[in-house]
């Protein structure tokens, strides 16, 4: 492939670059980088994704990269004045957002030029940066009305934090502001910037200001039809002290409720057109979204095989799709914990292991790459590997609900309670009316673990989910600990229905699962007993006589 920036040329099978038709003398090291920063030219790439691919690992200095990256610049016509083509983003990483114009090599051994590739219609800047699949979205500057000037520079700061955060979302493709800022003044309908940009969705809002009081609306408009597909509004006080938290917490909410593929607006559009699609006719983030869906609306052994096959399909098809190789492996620990569609001869956790190294072999810096293995070590209970995982997720992208809430809770079950109900709740303010119920599972055991027994049943009652058995367990031991007899038995009763020959030797082990401190698991046990729950199940007792 050979890519055109303005006057330069690079040739990937020549490995060489040229400019005006010359040779530009170039290190290895120095095209490598150049290399990772266009494959990736739809998302920041972080430093230590650069450190990776470049160093494979090593320790370096922040002058090392950072002479790489002026030799970059230099080699292409860029220089660290002017960024046009890559950008630094300040203690984060670097981004190109040069107009890249790709075009065929020529066949090798008979000279001709291979065919070209289809045109595009309505041939645009963001088109032409040739985007992975994926939905395309891009920021515009929020409208400023009658705001004093520190308020115009906090809207320029939301806007930049909205399209920073975006690029920790792998699966999205984010126009750079670079292309978006030429549009901020125009005086055109968004369908018609959207087509411009060549994105299916656009994020635009407006700023007010009312003495101490500020108004920040967004809204998420479908480019297609001009359809607004969401709107919010966000009204904090302006106190120059905490300035910068205002920005980050706006920007937060933002991109959570419009970009999570847990619950976000985007991810519901690309569910909705997909609907009664067979799974051989959905894209690969189309099946990672349907994937997930069913996955934090409550799992059966029926919607579980329909989504490996959903997502096996996906992976054949499109074996480069990081995110779907992380869900997949998501998929692979249900079949060991619930013992779901086990396969004859195969290791469910080295299936999920599989997938979840594939992921990150493809994307080492996709943060649901990360938390795919993180869910392997835990379900795998090595802790160590999981506690490192998660991190790397939480790193990767911070704000994301979906990771925040089940790691959140995964390290609370772990025994890491502050912390792991610390990310719930913040999982939750960041989307509130669109997360899993399941995920208050943390906040009331937090409670129980307390002797905290009616705030733990709020929360236990607060999930509502009556055909899942774990929410049964739960109250169960919380009503067996209050001393209410009748609820406590109608629990069991429920729990039994769900799960047949569910005993406390069985309460135990589905504990140590979930790597559950034993302190815990004597707690549960206790509130069990109370609640009638027997020692051994019948046919346990039958079977050993």
């Amino acid at each position: 492939m050979i890519f055109r920036i303005n006057e330069c040329s690079i040739d990937t099978n020549a490995y060489e670059v040229r400019r005006n038709g010359k040779v530009v003398p170039v290190e290895p090291q120095v095209f490598d980088l150049l290399m990772l920063l266009l494959e990736n030219r739809d998302r920041l790439v972080t430093k230590d994704e650069i450190n990776h691919r470049i160093w494979r690992g090593r320790a370096v200095s922040d002058a090392a990269l950072n002479s790489r990256i002026k030799s970059a610049r230099q080699t292409i016509g860029d220089s660290g004045a002017s960024q046009q083509i890559i950008r630094t983003i300040r203690g984060r990483g670097f981004r190109f957002v040069g107009e890249v114009r790709p075009s065929p090599i020529a066949a090798a051994g008979n000279g001709k030029a291979a065919a070209a590739a289809p045109a595009i219609p309505g041939d645009t800047p963001m088109a032409a940066l040739g985007m992975p699949a994926g939905p395309r979205v891009a920021v515009l500057r929020f409208n400023n009305v009658h705001c004093e000037a520190k308020t115009k520079f906090l809207g320029d700061a939301i806007v930049e934090e909205i399209a920073t955060q975006l690029t920790r979302y792998s699966e999205l493709r984010v126009a750079a502001r670079a292309l978006t800022a030429e549009c901020d003044s125009a005086d055109a309908n968004a369908g018609d910037i959207g087509r411009r940009l060549g994105v299916e969705f656009l994020v635009v809002g407006s700023l007010r200001q009312a003495n101490d009081r500020m108004r920040v609306t967004a809204h998420l408009i479908r480019v297609v039809d001009g359809q607004l597909l969401w709107a919010q509004t966000y009204e904090p006080l302006l106190t120059p002290a905490d300035i910068f938290a205002i920005e980050d917490e706006i920007a937060s909410k933002i991109v959570a409720a419009i970009a999570s593929i847990s619950a976000g607006v985007i991810a519901r559009e690309t569910l909705g057109k997909g609907r009664g699609k067979p799974p051989s006719e959905l894209s690969a983030y189309e099946s990672v979204v349907r994937a997930n869906e069913v996955m934090q609306s409550g799992f059966s052994a029926t919607t579980h095989l329909a989504t490996r096959a959903c997502l096996e399909a996906a992976v054949a098809r499109e074996p480069d799709y990081a995110a779907a190789w992380a869900v997949l492996a998501w998929v692979h620990t249900l079949e060991y914990t619930y013992g779901y569609n086990m396969r004859a001869g195969t290791d469910p956790l080295e299936a999920a292991l599989v997938a979840a190294r594939r992921a990150i072999n493809l994307a080492p810096a996709n943060p649901v790459a990360r938390f795919a293995m993180a869910r392997t070590a835990y379900v795998m209970r090595d802790l160590h590997l999981f506690y490192a995982e998660a991190s790397n997720a939480l790193n990767l992208n911070p704000h994301d609900p979906l990771l925040l809430g089940n790691l959140g809770n995964w390290l609370a079950f772990s025994g890491r309670w502050d912390q792991g109900v610390a990310l719930v709740r913040k999982a939750i303010s960041l989307n509130p009316n669109g997360y899993p119920r399941w995920w208050h599972a943390a906040l009331g055991k937090d409670h129980y673990r307390k002797g905290e027994f009616r705030e733990a049943l709020a929360e236990f009652t607060n999930m509502n989910l009556p055909g899942w058995w774990w929410n049964q367990v739960e109250l169960a031991y919380t009503y067996g600990q209050l001393g209410d007899v009748e609820n406590a038995r109608l629990a069991v009763s429920r729990l039994l229905d769900l799960y047949r020959g569910f005993d406390i030797e069985t309460a135990v082990m589905e504990h140590r699962v979930y790597s559950f401190p034993q302190s815990y698991i004597d707690l549960a046990v206790d509130g069990l007993r109370k609640a009638g729950l027997p020692e051994r199940s019948a046919p346990a007792l039958a079977a050993e006589r």
